[in-house]
């Protein structure tokens, strides 16, 4: 991989042929991360805060989302045909943290990786488990529930817990004040990562804590 600075983070649009094989239409895919635009690889500066991404083909069809760019990691966007796209952190020390569970279950403080995210060969036909994605909410005015891409709304606060990975891709998340709306975006989480979502201010973000 090429060296980057030690503020950037590096993002590579992958499989320029096949994002139409995946249902996306026919085209040149377009990456957009913070101000920057490319159809390959591109070089962004690192936040610590989730920045906004956008992919596109021929400025049309375009999906928006919320990514890390962490100091120094390389990642690669790719068309998935269960979840539109997928975007992988080739830094995220997965190989190397994930263990192998039992058949249908994981040791305790990790949670199953999904196949297409990652598998370990030494697991054999027991499941890969790492480490989950753990989310807090940083709100004023009262409790809030979060929705997972439509699951069941579920109270969130202050406290760290385990959020769902999936297959690396753009969820939908709707934050509700007694049913009321009071933030949604699409993010992408990572295993062993940890975020903040705060709306307690006029300006909603994540940051990477």
């Amino acid at each position: 991989m090429p060296a980057i600075a030690s503020a950037d983070a590096t993002f590579r649009l992958r499989g320029n042929g096949g994002w139409h094989d995946m249902g996306w239409p026919r085209g040149t895919p377009i990456l957009v991360v913070g101000q920057a635009r490319t159809t390959a690889t591109v070089t962004v500066p690192a936040s610590k805060e989730l920045v906004r991404a956008q992919v596109s083909v021929d400025g049309k069809s375009a999906l928006g989302f919320l990514i890390d760019a962490r100091d120094g990691h390389h990642y690669t966007v790719e068309p998935d045909p269960c979840c539109f796209l997928t975007v992988s952190d080739a830094d995220d020390g997965l190989a190397k943290k994930a263990r192998c569970g039992g058949r249908d279950s994981c040791p305790a403080g990790t949670v199953a990786v999904d196949k297409f995210v990652f598998r370990k060969d030494a697991c054999g036909e027991r499941l890969t488990c790492a480490a989950p994605a753990m989310v807090r909410v940083r709100v004023a005015g009262g409790p809030v529930t979060l929705e997972w891409d439509g699951s069941d709304a579920d109270e969130w606060t202050a406290a760290y817990r385990a959020a769902p990975v999936g297959r690396e891709h753009p969820q939908h998340v709707v934050a509700r004040r007694a049913g009321a709306v009071v933030w949604q975006d699409s993010v992408v989480l990572h295993h062993g990562a940890r975020y903040t979502i705060v709306l307690d201010g006029a300006r909603p973000h994540v940051t990477i804590d």
